[in-house]
């Protein structure tokens, strides 16, 4: 309650605008519960272990491989969210 009036209600509107913006959530550690902080993840070892296990059967199972016309160089990253490239990224996808 500290934070906002009405904490027993969900609302989208609080996790948008500023706090989408690059950096804002290395600087608030409060919102990155899953990897930093008092609070986070108990089972972030196991979830990102199964992240591995899944992409490890992707790749058995697909290949993957930027789009014709794709820069090949490293792209920058950014932080938000999520971590995402600085620009956009196509690539092809085909069952092996």
């Amino acid at each position: 309650r500290r934070a906002w009036a009405d904490a027993d209600h969900f609302s989208l509107e609080r996790f948008q605008g500023e706090m989408l913006t690059d950096g804002w959530q290395a600087k608030h550690e409060e919102y990155a519960t899953f990897i930093r902080g008092k609070h986070r993840c108990p089972g972030r070892h196991f979830a990102k272990q199964e992240l591995l296990v899944m992409l490890e059967a992707f790749i058995r199972h697909y290949h993957v491989e930027l789009a014709e016309g794709m820069p090949s160089e490293p792209v920058g990253l950014k932080f938000s969210i999520t971590l995402q490239p600085e620009t956009p990224i196509q690539v092809c996808v085909r069952q092996r």
